[in-house]
């Protein structure tokens, strides 16, 4: 999966940093249902190959949207069958529930899921483990997280973390969360931090929520934000579950 911008206009430059299992990359979500972003996804090669038809271009050409010999009726199918529009709320609802937050999304590709879409957006907000400098105008949030919740919640998806023991993962946590406070007394016209912990909950906590709003000049789309929340922390839930019965599946527990 990818996306394009259907509409190419100068947006602010806002920013999320969150250590690993910070929850990081679900609050730059909660970021992009405002209505300045508008954004068009793209299906994988694997997902177009299945739809194509037989005038239908190769999945390069899809990809960026090369269609100089096809016909006006076939590029409007491509779209009606490829193409998901990421612009009002419903469509962004639409969007979550079938491609971001799915009921197939789980423990062991929870990960995949997320980088279908993690480096194109950045190009348009950016996220990043470790902050190191904050240039210019930017609005960023720096996610503070417990190094045990973040622990619990990180290693369903990738067991291993990132080839560290529970130890060197837990302080390399607390050690970004040192900097990013450090950073923030430096840059406080950039830069706010915001306790992450309070998200691992299936309601999403409107004091939270609004800080968030707020801190970037947002539009108020709390009650798709609790929906999508709620996809989000099943999906969590959900994996934690089928990882139990898997593993037990597979060494006979």
């Amino acid at each position: 999966m990818s996306l394009t911008l259907k509409d190419q206009i100068v947006r602010p430059k806002f920013g999320v940093g969150a250590p690993i299992g910070a929850f990081g990359n679900h609050v730059r979500w909660f970021i992009l249902l405002d209505q300045q972003f508008d954004l068009e996804f793209l299906v994988d090669e694997e997902s177009y190959n299945n739809l194509k038809g037989s005038s239908w271009p190769g999945y390069d050409d899809y990809y960026v949207q090369k269609f100089d010999c096809v016909e006006q009726a076939i590029q409007d199918e491509i779209k009606q069958k490829c193409n998901l529009a990421f612009d009002t709320s419903e469509n962004k609802l639409t969007v979550f529930k079938e491609r971001i937050y799915p009921p197939t999304r789980t423990w062991h590709n929870w990960l995949l899921y997320e980088f279908f879409y993690r480096l194109a957006l950045d190009t348009l907000l950016d996220f990043k483990h470790n902050y190191e400098v904050i240039v210019g105008k930017e609005k960023v949030v720096l996610c503070r997280i417990n190094p045990e919740l973040a622990w619990r919640s990180y290693i369903k998806f990738n067991s291993n973390l990132n080839v560290k023991s529970k130890e060197m993962f837990m302080t390399m946590i607390a050690e970004l969360t040192l900097h990013n406070e450090e950073l923030s007394r430096q840059h406080p016209d950039n830069i706010m931090m915001l306790d992450t912990d309070i998200l691992f909950n299936p309601i999403l906590d409107r004091d939270w929520y609004s800080k968030l709003i707020t801190w970037f000049g947002l539009n108020d789309n709390y009650e798709t934000a609790q929906i999508i929340h709620g996809l989000w922390y099943e999906g969590h839930k959900r994996s934690e579950r089928e990882m139990v019965q898997d593993l037990q599946k597979i060494y006979g527990l």
